[in-house]
């Protein structure tokens, strides 16, 4: 699928405000200016300003502004445009009881294999991009990430 620059420009314009408005609820401490909200703020005005910029130069740009690809028309077109978000649907259902180790790695292993990978290439990329996504999250940039309650059903034993 093939957007016009004219569209592409206002759906970034409209994600932009979106991230802008829910950046304005997080809270920060009693008093401080600075709060959480500051970086998406920040980033929100960059999308808007790219978006604008791109909207205007396709002014003059003559063409349809959306051109589906037949290709995706096809069962396995549209079965790689899916895969996406079907990856994320099912980590925002297995997070709490896999935990984020666990659920990254099937996540990038079945994704990995879904695109075209060999299993064993699968396999490597799930594991070390598990681990270099927990090391950045949880121990560099200090994210609470999901423990997972399956570990609950050994303690008895």
């Amino acid at each position: 699928m093939r957007l016009h620059d004219r569209v592409l420009g206002l759906i970034l314009i409209g994600l932009a405000a979106l991230l802008g408005f829910h950046s304005t609820n997080l809270a920060g401490p009693s008093g401080d200016r600075l709060g959480p909200g500051l970086f998406p703020n920040l980033i929100a005005v960059g999308i808007a300003a790219c978006g604008l910029v791109i909207s205007l130069k396709a002014r003059s740009k003559p063409g349809p502004m959306i051109v589906v690809d037949p290709r995706l028309k096809l069962g396995s077109g549209l079965f790689a445009v899916s895969i996406m978000p079907a990856g994320v649907i099912f980590y925002l259902l297995v997070i709490d009881w896999l935990g984020f180790l666990l659920t990254a790695a099937i996540m990038i292993a079945l994704l990995s294999i879904a695109l075209g990978a060999t299993r064993k290439a699968s396999l490597v990329n799930a594991i070390l991009g598990a681990l270099l996504a927990y090391g950045l999250f949880a121990e560099l940039l200090r994210v609470p990430l999901a423990t997972g309650n399956w570990l609950n059903y050994f303690r008895g034993f």
